[in-house]
């Protein structure tokens, strides 16, 4: 069992390189299927675009998100993975099939033929600004105590987000292993 324990910082400079890496093996079936770039039909130097929305650092802080107590990630990678991969499915509403070119148009925010500057970001600190702003087990656990739930312990108590889209979460209070 491979476990990470660290902060956003380090999750995203020891496991971000192998989730660029994950990507690119989710996609090269698909890649292959579509065979041409989806916005200008090129067929040479296909990439693997994420969707605007849908972007890796999006999906990874949404995961991490369940994962994170007191500014720290404890998460097993043979559980993170999986979840990884069922964040890009299906495929094609995750995943656009371009050339570099039209890759670097869609990424660098062309729209209507003007660009959109974009301010440079570190990864680490989108995927921290995201987490920080999802509910989990502490944040969830404070959100009890102000309404007088004070039985609700960080040991006594399993926390889970359901339904990413909706915003929906959980507590449990007796923490009996199914």
């Amino acid at each position: 069992m491979a476990t990470f324990e660290g902060t956003i910082q380090e999750f995203t400079r020891y496991i971000g390189p192998y989730t660029r890496i994950k990507v690119s093996h989710i996609a090269s079936k698909h890649k292959k299927q579509i065979g041409q770039c989806e916005e200008c039909g090129n067929t040479e130097l296909l990439d693997a675009a994420h969707i605007s929305g849908k972007e890796r650092p999006f999906l990874i802080a949404n995961i991490l998100a369940e994962f994170m107590e007191d500014d720290i990630i404890k998460v097993d990678i043979n559980e993170f993975v999986p979840r990884f991969i069922e964040a890009h499915m299906p495929i094609e509403s995750c995943i656009r099939i371009l050339c570099k070119k039209c890759h670097r148009h869609y990424d660098g925010g062309v729209k209507k033929g003007t660009v959109k500057k974009i301010k440079e970001v570190d990864e680490s600190e989108l995927i921290e600004k995201i987490v920080s702003t999802q509910m989990n087990k502490s944040k969830a656990l404070d959100l009890a105590r102000q309404h007088n739930l004070t039985t609700l312990t960080n040991t006594n108590t399993i926390f889970s987000n359901l339904i990413y889209s909706l915003g929906k979460w959980w507590l449990q209070p007796s923490n009996i292993k199914f």
